[in-house]
């Protein structure tokens, strides 16, 4: 029973941070995308005209 606990205060304490980075990275190419959106946008408006 001891070792269940350990085993989940050191699963949870490993997974908080891998949680985070893995949340930082996803915001992070969700930003790259929004900003790449209008560029794009505005390439093809271009090409049209």
């Amino acid at each position: 029973m001891v070792l269940l606990l350990v085993a989940v205060v050191a699963w949870l304490t490993l997974s908080v941070p891998v949680g985070v980075g893995v949340g930082l990275l996803l915001r992070r190419s969700a930003n790259e995308s929004t900003a790449l959106a209008p560029a794009a946008l505005e390439a093809v408006v271009a090409g049209r005209q």
